[in-house]
């Protein structure tokens, strides 16, 4: 049985309708304000995740033991 050709093209603006809305459901939008030779523009960008400590999910180990220098052992002096 075939759709007519309207309501195969509403079907279609109605997917690509909620591919958007999941898209953008994903990230938080930042912006900048960015100068051009048009004039000055927003420019719209995905968020970067905030910095987070990460020892609670891993831990360094060195060989040697005395190859890091200060506290934390995540700091190199030779590498």
């Amino acid at each position: 049985m075939p759709m007519d050709p309207s309501s195969a093209m509403l079907s279609q603006a109605l997917l690509l309708l909620q591919c958007i809305i999941l898209t953008l459901g994903q990230y938080d939008i930042c912006k900048s304000l960015v100068s051009t030779d048009d004039g000055p523009t927003w420019e719209y960008y995905a968020c970067q995740p905030k910095p987070m400590s990460m020892k609670e999910y891993m831990q360094i180990r060195v060989e040697p033991p005395d190859i890091t220098c200060g506290n934390p052992p995540e700091r190199f002096c030779t590498l």
